[in-house]
């Protein structure tokens, strides 16, 4: 272990003395998965064509392809388990926005009356 008087010791973890920067371990390689067993997240564009190629449609796989695509839509972007304040501010202010500019006529006719 160095010692540097302002930041304290040094770890040898960080790289050798004479650099001074931090040199991380490598990354473990990913393990090759055959094409016929990823999923269709896991495959890059390069080799869409033949992902769909190996894939073994049928009229009963089909409906379960479109069943399993609205299911993750509608968990993603429908039933959102999340909740807070922003969209109860959102309706809010959407509501203000709306009722004003639906009152906007009356408004601006009492703006410009004198009541003296």
């Amino acid at each position: 272990m160095s010692f540097n008087r302002r930041r304290g010791p040094k770890p040898e973890v960080l790289g050798s003395a004479d650099s001074g920067h931090y040199k991380p371990a490598p990354l473990p390689p990913f393990p090759k998965v055959p094409l016929t067993s990823r999923r269709l997240m896991d495959v890059r564009i390069g080799e869409m064509l033949s992902w769909l190629a190996l894939q073994r449609f049928s009229m009963k796989t089909i409906p379960e392809l479109g069943q399993r695509a609205w299911t993750q839509y509608y968990n993603k972007y429908i039933n959102v388990r999340k909740g807070g304040i922003g969209g109860i501010a959102m309706i809010l202010a959407s509501y203000c926005v709306f009722s004003y500019t639906w009152n906007y006529h009356h408004i601006r006719q009492d703006r410009w009356r004198k009541y003296h």
